[in-house]
């Protein structure tokens, strides 16, 4: 714990010209001075937490294996993992708390997935922001997610197959204004 009572690890490097904070955003941004900060590069939690909520919420019935098991991992989250949850990276609050340590004209970079990259870039200008073009982090791998639909006169049918292929993520780039 630092001496806010905050939990956070932090990290040097290049002889201590930069320095990583790991921790919950909120408590450490808040215990950081205002305007003491060059550049953000984050990485927020994506929120691709449908599937759980029709499949793993509270109360509901246990997901089955199926054929492939693909209902009982989705319901764990992205990748398993349940911190995909919540919404902040679309609050303006969370950007603002952002903009209060980055020094004037220092500069975000946020990444998104391709479906919350425009909630996120609202809240991002909400908070006080100067949106510039977007970076485009660009892969190969991946593929679009389907699944086959088994009912009579439905065989060889796939729901979601009218799916991209996730091949792009998008990064927000910005800048706390000058004045």
């Amino acid at each position: 714990m630092d001496d806010s009572g905050v939990s956070a690890i932090r990290q040097t490097f290049l002889d201590g010209r930069v320095t990583l904070h790991c921790g919950d955003c909120i408590e450490v941004l808040a215990t950081m001075p205002e305007n003491s900060v060059d550049s953000v590069v984050c990485d927020p939690p994506y929120h691709l937490t449908s599937i759980v909520k029709r499949f793993g919420a509270e109360g509901a019935a246990e997901a089955k294996e199926g054929a492939t098991g693909a209902y009982k991992r989705a319901s764990a989250g992205f990748m398993g993992k349940q911190w995909d949850g919540g919404d902040i990276a679309f609050q303006p609050s969370t950007w603002a708390a952002v903009l209060r340590v980055l020094k004037p004209g220092g500069y975000l970079l946020a990444f998104a997935s391709t479906r919350g990259f425009g909630r996120m870039s609202v809240a991002i200008e909400d908070a006080g922001f100067i949106t510039h073009p977007l970076i485009a982090w660009i892969f190969g791998s991946g593929f679009p997610k389907a699944t086959r639909i088994k009912a009579d006169g439905y065989e060889g049918f796939r729901y979601g197959g009218q799916a991209l292929k996730p091949a792009i993520e998008p990064i927000y780039m910005g800048q706390k204004p000058f004045s």
